[in-house]
């Protein structure tokens, strides 16, 4: 049997179902020790019975004076014929050789041989007294024989022993049928005994069976219903003080969990609400992501298209320097053949109209580059407003977006180094374009005094000079705007590739939104499950806000 499912009423029965067999076999045990010490004192009687006939016979045989063995012998039969103990018991005698001496109730028996006499189970009877009579002082047997007048045997139980100078074995036996009724009465007074107990005994089982299980099949009861999640019933108490204490323990573990369900369902509220802020700010948060990337998809097209302006500028600038070179060099030709300037007038004339026209290429690429310098200042100042919003928008974007401040804000700089390049330019192109017109304005002077150039040969090879040392500036100045300008270039790509990577970046943190949103969904939906388990318990708040 599984222990598990065993009840308690049923370890109860089978508590006091041990108590009712050990007290069963306590009087059973005891009614059989007493048939044994009746038996032992019984043995004891005969016993002392057997030593005195043995020693009355001991004594008138050595008293019989006068008389011979055999006469003396038969006085003492004769003795042992008239005795006896509790008015019908008696004693006889056999010899050695089993024959019947004293016999007092079957004198037809003194005289024969008792050797082939048996019991009712076909044993030697007379031959067993003789082994016990010789084997202790007093030996003692049991055997079924017949009382006298009957033919039935019944159990008895003979004491015997070896008269001393004699060849006589002496022997009494009393019936012991009378000693086990007296054990079958006690038997019968033990059972009804052991009735009344185990009445008693039932009494008690049903009382203590009856006041366990009841309460217990309340709290199991009430169990039952905890577990189908019914938490508005209360256990019942007890008049017990162990169910009780039990009832108490039960109620105080409902009321818990009536708090820790209660709890648990204003957390689920709790995160709901939660969530659906969450999933608000995400969606906010996505939105802006968006809109960022956009942003910075145009921003990468601007920069774009700055970059190759920018190598455009470079170009020019490249240009410009060759062009100044050249015209440092002719007005270096220029000077040298001022010398004979004096004797080849008209071939000056010539030469000054060539000069005028150079001078006019000049003036036209000078205003080129006041143009070009014009639109790197715009840029210039273009890029400083995307910077000012790419590091606006980097703050709000918070620390994904500091990297991205830092080009931002190297891109400002960048610009306004731009700037004052740009002004630079500006005052240099100023610079040419003046001394361009002059230029024109001499030529149209020398055209104009042509028969007067040789007195103003050496003033215009002065001013050939000076316009030496200007190209010679000029060409210094664009070989550093184009240095600076391929400078700007190569950050310009750098920063382009910067800002490729501030788009991936951009890209990841849309993804991030995206898998942020989906775990927003993940947990609403779990809020509602848990929410929705949690209204199969049934608390006292729910009965108070059905009434």
């Amino acid at each position: 049997m599984d222990k598990a499912k065993i009840t308690i009423s049923q370890r109860l029965l089978l508590t006091f179902s041990a108590v009712f067999l050990v007290v069963a076999a306590y009087l059973f045990f005891e009614v059989l020790q007493y048939r044994d010490d009746m038996l032992r004192e019984k043995k004891i009687e005969l016993g002392q019975l057997i030593d005195a006939q043995s020693s009355q016979i001991q004594a008138v045989i050595r008293s019989a004076q006068g008389m011979s063995n055999r006469e003396a012998k038969t006085q003492a039969a004769n003795l042992v014929r008239q005795v006896r103990y509790d008015q019908k018991q008696y004693f006889f005698i056999i010899d050695e050789d089993l024959n019947m001496v004293v016999h007092p109730y079957q004198p037809v028996l003194e005289g024969q041989s008792m050797l082939e006499a048996k019991d009712s189970k076909k044993r030697e009877l007379f031959q067993r007294m003789k082994t016990e009579a010789f084997k202790d002082r007093v030996g003692y047997l049991e055997y079924e024989w017949p009382k006298p007048g009957s033919d039935i045997p019944v159990l008895k139980l003979t004491a015997v022993t070896k008269v001393s100078g004699t060849d006589w074995i002496v022997g009494t036996g009393v019936y012991i049928d009378e000693l086990d009724a007296a054990v079958n009465q006690r038997f019968i007074r033990a059972g009804i005994l052991l009735t009344a107990w185990g009445f008693v005994m039932w009494l008690l089982g049903h009382y203590f069976v009856t006041s366990i299980q009841r309460p217990l099949a309340r709290i199991a009861q009430n169990l039952t219903g905890m577990t189908q999640g019914d938490l508005s019933t209360e256990c019942p108490t007890s008049s017990t003080a162990e169910m009780a204490i039990l009832a108490e323990g039960i109620n105080s573990m409902r009321k818990r969990t009536q708090s820790l369900i209660a709890a648990v369902q204003d957390n689920s509220r709790n995160l709901t609400r939660s969530t659906g802020k969450l999933k608000t700010s995400m969606l906010i948060v996505s939105d802006g992501s968006e809109r960022q990337h956009k942003e910075l998809d145009r921003i990468a097209e601007s920069m774009t298209m700055m970059v190759d302006t920018i190598f455009l500028m470079a170009g020019h600038a490249r240009d410009a320097a060759d062009d100044m070179q050249s015209a440092s060099q002719h007005a270096c030709e220029g000077e040298t053949i001022m010398d004979q300037a004096r004797n080849r007038v008209f071939s000056l004339l010539d030469q000054l109209e060539t000069s005028a026209a150079a001078i006019t290429e000049l003036n036209s690429s000078a205003a080129q580059i006041a143009s070009v310098a014009e639109v790197i200042a715009s840029i210039s100042e273009q890029t400083n407003l995307l910077a000012l919003n790419a590091a606006i928008e980097a703050a709000r974007a918070g620390e994904s977006g500091r990297g991205f401040a830092v080009v931002a804000d190297e891109v400002r700089t960048l610009a306004q180094r731009t700037g004052v390049a740009t002004d630079e330019i500006k005052q240099v192109i100023e610079v040419i374009t003046s001394g361009s017109k002059a230029a024109v304005d001499a030529m149209e002077q020398s055209a104009e005094e042509t028969k007067a150039c040789a007195e103003d040969v050496d003033h215009a090879q002065q001013q050939l000079a000076l316009i030496s040392t200007a190209m010679t500036k000029v060409k210094d100045l664009n070989l550093q705007l184009a240095a600076g300008i391929t400078q700007q270039e190569q950050v310009a790509r750098e920063m382009n590739n910067n800002l490729g990577e501030v788009t991936r970046a951009a890209d990841e943190h849309q993804v991030t939104a995206r898998h942020l949103d989906k775990a927003c969904n993940a947990l609403t939906e779990l809020s509602d499950s848990l929410e929705q388990q949690l209204t199969q318990f049934r608390t006292d708040t729910d009965i108070r806000a059905a009434i």
